[in-house]
């Protein structure tokens, strides 16, 4: 299963000091077998055309980071390492994300 990404609010946010980037806030679903390196997200899935940036906070024990570079999000464990490969965190269904792009 593929990591799901679901918006939370109605709208986006238009920040014209930013450029006339878009920020919105998604709820982001992690899948039942995580792949080592992360879970791709791809702009188009936000509604987007670019990803400039994602804060994602922590849910479910695990902290998440974006990684711009492949474009994934990370899950690591309490112990500050990147979880297993397969590990299942479908449960995790909270995590926020707040992203900004185009």
């Amino acid at each position: 299963m593929a990591t799901a990404v679901i918006a939370t609010n109605g709208s986006n946010f238009h920040v014209a000091s930013f450029k006339n980037k878009i920020r919105n806030r998604y709820t982001i679903t992690m899948s039942s077998s995580y792949t080592t390196g992360g879970e791709a997200v791809t702009a188009a899935s936000l509604g987007m055309t670019t990803i400039n940036s994602m804060i994602l906070g922590p849910a479910g024990g695990y902290t998440f980071k974006w990684d711009s570079t492949n474009g994934k999000i990370m899950a690591y464990s309490t112990a500050a390492t990147e979880v297993t490969a397969t590990t299942n965190l479908s449960a995790i269904t909270d995590i926020i994300a707040e992203v900004w792009g185009d």
